[in-house]
């Protein structure tokens, strides 16, 4: 409306059912008003007396420090009804994707809860399963799972459809598949029931976080171990989050490396900053405690040689095809020169010669082929 009437002026009064219905604080209000004005435009609200005159103008504001302060009070009741809902495990909104919004009517009144999508919540949790392998991509995975039947819920404007990359993202994300519900930074246990458990989520986002543009890339203050170190204390939160690198200068310009986690930015760990040796103190000490049976030796190298054995035949097997590829083409080949260089053919019969013996659906062309590679004589295949 407001291009409107800058740009094409031929509005002289606005019409509103209510300022409220306009502007929700005041100084919206003062800002649209200041351009109506400037521009001779009446406005007009159908159910409030607001008008050019000084008691009009009086109640015009009046009425918008009201609408703003019932806009705050109401968005603040809101929150306050939304942050118990989630403190006593309910789920706000639309459930997710393996989920399913269902009212219990079993008792004296009617109960909105949330349970497992009897269509949807099996394929979810198997998309969890897949992706913790680390031989799924995304992209991969969203194909799979379409073809395993998992669809996104239909609604009232969009059929249900395959899944986005950015959707699955967004699940394999989210720990209200824990049974956890989040409002406002801070983490709840819902009422609804858990999907996957800990050590699967944990797994899913190990390989997330492998694959992320955030691991083993350098930077202007580069360590090996940067991108492949992750924080204890919230590991033990159920949470991976890799540790990052702070460069400090003291004042005499000596230079100091120190590991921290990244939650320490938004306040939700605890764990100290620590400087690089004593991290690879720490990552030394570990791979020197790694000890392998001889049972678990022999049954790598077993598989390590099965692995190379199927490798090695299905080379030799592409080889072979590859070989037989190229005779096959040799004889074709050798067969269309002899042909072109016959002169005493027509040029027409010669090119639909040529035309049948291209394509590779005509079987008389493929068997004379055959026959001209056995005998030598170019004529028999003519």
């Amino acid at each position: 409306m407001l291009s409107r009437v800058r740009q094409d002026k031929d509005v002289g009064t606005v019409i509103v059912y209510k300022l409220s219905r306009m502007a929700r604080n005041r100084y919206d209000d003062a800002i649209v008003m200041a351009d109506l004005r400037k521009r001779g435009i009446t406005l007009i609200s159908a159910t409030e007396a607001v008008d050019d005159t000084p008691v009009g103008q009086l109640m015009h504001g009046i009425l918008a420090t009201f609408n703003e302060y019932q806009s705050r009070e109401s968005g603040a009741d809101i929150a306050y009804k939304m942050g118990q809902k989630a403190k006593n495990g309910g789920t706000l909104g639309r459930a997710p994707i393996g989920y399913m919004n269902v009212i219990d009517r079993s008792g004296f009144r009617e109960i909105r809860t949330v349970a497992l999508d009897p269509e949807r919540a099996d394929l979810v949790k198997l998309a969890f399963e897949l992706y913790a392998t680390g031989e799924y991509t995304l992209a991969d995975l969203v194909e799979e799972m379409y073809d395993r039947g998992l669809r996104t819920r239909a609604t009232v404007r969009r059929p249900e459809g395959p899944l986005h990359e950015s959707n699955l993202h967004q699940i394999l994300r989210d720990r209200y598949y824990l049974g956890k519900v989040s409002y406002q930074g801070e983490e709840y246990e819902g009422r609804h029931p858990a999907l996957i458990d800990h050590e699967l989520f944990a797994r899913v986002q190990q390989v997330i976080e492998s694959r992320s543009t955030g691991g083993n890339r350098r930077r202007v203050h580069h360590h090996y171990l940067k991108g492949i170190v992750f924080c204890g204390a919230c590991h033990d939160r159920g949470i991976i989050q890799r540790l990052a690198i702070h460069h400090n200068t003291t004042r005499h310009g000596n230079e100091y490396l120190y590991y921290f986690c990244r939650h320490k930015q938004t306040k939700q760990c605890q764990s100290p900053h620590m400087s690089v040796p004593r991290i690879e103190d720490a990552v030394e000490r570990y791979y020197a405690s790694l000890t392998f049976s001889e049972q678990f030796i022999a049954d790598v190298r077993e598989q390590i040689a099965h692995i190379v054995a199927d490798e090695n035949a299905a080379t030799q097997l592409l080889k072979e095809q590859l070989a037989a590829e190229l005779a096959r083409l040799d004889v074709r080949e050798g067969n269309l020169l002899d042909l072109a260089a016959d002169n005493a053919m027509p040029v027409g019969r010669i090119r639909q010669k040529l035309r049948d013996r291209v394509s590779p659906t005509n079987a008389t062309a493929s068997r004379n082929a055959s026959v001209a590679s056995k005998t030598s004589c170019p004529m028999v295949s003519a």
